[in-house]
């Protein structure tokens, strides 16, 4: 059976640069679909249009421009350059002819090079045992939440009022599958804003953007069926309806997978 992930993000080639996507269901955040499903989708298209293995994703940008809804949308790629190591392609999710997300990335072979450099200091928050499940559901959180299971971990939770603007949990597809790079890219979205740590009760938030950094070839030996990823998540800024998140990926055997930066917009009323 293929898992509900796959049928609703990948796409279908229907002529040169351009697929269809059937967005099903259940993927809903609000009065819009989940961006983490059209993130995913258009790396998908992209890496299947670059179609090298060894030029894998290093970065990663994505603009939600205005609200999808399930049924039929077109995907369109753009291949602007191609060269010796590096490409950079464009994607647009279009519904009724408007575009409702646009992304880009930048694909690179490894290169030679004798430096190395990484600045990630353990994060020290413990295993998925360890940390508290939640019913995500039930805390009335956008219906795309019942394909992950949540876990808490550290202090900070949404609506509980607390000093620092940040959320760590551990995630997981409620469905095991291998967590591929779609999979990260759409989970990289899917957990509760930061600045929600703060409040005391909801508001309502959605992410405008998202920039993901790639650290590298990924530990598929880490991330099979039934692994879970740790989220890590800091709002260091607020004001005037918006607000800024930086975020990390790690696997459960400590590695870092990717970096996240995202602008939000938020509403509340006085």
């Amino acid at each position: 059976m293929t898992h509900p992930f796959d049928l609703t993000t990948t796409p279908s080639p229907a002529g040169p640069g351009v697929y269809t996507l059937n967005l099903l269901p259940g993927w809903g955040q609000g009065r819009a679909l989940f961006g983490g499903v059209l993130a995913a989708a258009a790396t998908r298209g992209m890496t299947e249009t670059v179609g090298d293995p060894a030029r894998r994703l290093r970065s990663l940008t994505v603009h939600f421009c205005e609200p999808a809804a399930p049924g039929e949308a077109e995907l369109h790629i753009e291949t602007p350059r191609a060269g010796r190591y590096v490409s950079h392609l464009t994607a647009k999710v279009l519904q009724a002819g408007r575009v409702t997300t646009f992304a880009s990335a930048t694909f690179g072979l490894d290169r030679d090079a004798v430096m190395a450099h990484l600045d990630a200091p353990a994060h020290g928050l413990g295993g998925p045992e360890d940390a508290l499940e939640v019913p995500m559901g039930g805390l009335g959180f956008p219906e795309f939440t019942q394909h992950i299971q949540y876990r808490f971990a550290g202090q900070s939770v949404p609506y509980g009022g607390g000093a620092l603007a940040e959320v760590n949990l551990w995630m997981r597809l409620a469905q095991p599958r291998a967590l591929d790079l779609p999979a990260l890219v759409a989970l990289l979205d899917a957990g509760p804003p930061a600045l929600l740590s703060r409040a005391t009760g909801p508001i309502p938030m959605s992410s405008m953007d998202l920039r993901v950094q790639l650290n590298g070839a990924l530990p598929e030996e880490e991330l099979g069926a039934g692994r879970s990823v740790l989220l890590t998540s800091r709002c260091r800024w607020a004001g005037s309806g918006y607000a800024d998140q930086d975020s990390a990926l790690w696997s459960e055997g400590g590695t870092l997978l990717a970096r996240c930066q995202q602008a939000l917009a938020f509403f509340q009323r006085g």
